[in-house]
């Protein structure tokens, strides 16, 4: 049984904050608590030029496009979302203890096709539940 407790770390939406805000926080909280693994849920192009710690990991998702930062591109939506189904099933069946979501452009992702309200209702639907917040 591992030491670790092991974190899934969405990186948001690829145009924004998103991927460096999630790598911020995950190298801040591994050096304040040793006994934590974290997999960086996105494109590894993104952290090309970074230098990780042993305990972040980076699960790979392939981008449609190279990201233009603060330019939102369309092709890259089903990008974001499947970072947070990938990052959602690793938490369901049991390879990380936790999920914790980065920013996200919603506007882009809302489409009469496939609505998109937020993070809390995309994973609701996802766990297929229906309460979703603690009462």
């Amino acid at each position: 049984m591992s030491k670790f407790v092991k974190l899934a770390l969405t990186t948001g939406e690829p145009a924004g904050i998103g991927p460096e805000v999630s790598l911020a926080a995950a190298k801040a909280f591994v050096a304040a608590h040793s006994d934590v693994e974290i997999s960086l849920f996105g494109d590894r192009q993104l952290f090309a030029h970074e230098t990780l710690p042993p305990q972040i990991q980076i699960s790979h998702t392939p981008l449609k496009n190279p990201p233009q930062f603060g330019v939102l591109d369309s092709a890259n939506a089903q990008y974001v979302l499947s970072v947070i189904r990938a990052a959602s099933e690793s938490c369901r069946v049991g390879q990380h203890h936790a999920l914790i979501t980065a920013p996200v452009q919603k506007s882009i992702l809302d489409t009469p096709q496939s609505p998109f309200t937020g993070h809390t209702e995309f994973l609701a639907d996802l766990d297929q539940r229906r309460q979703v917040v603690i009462r």
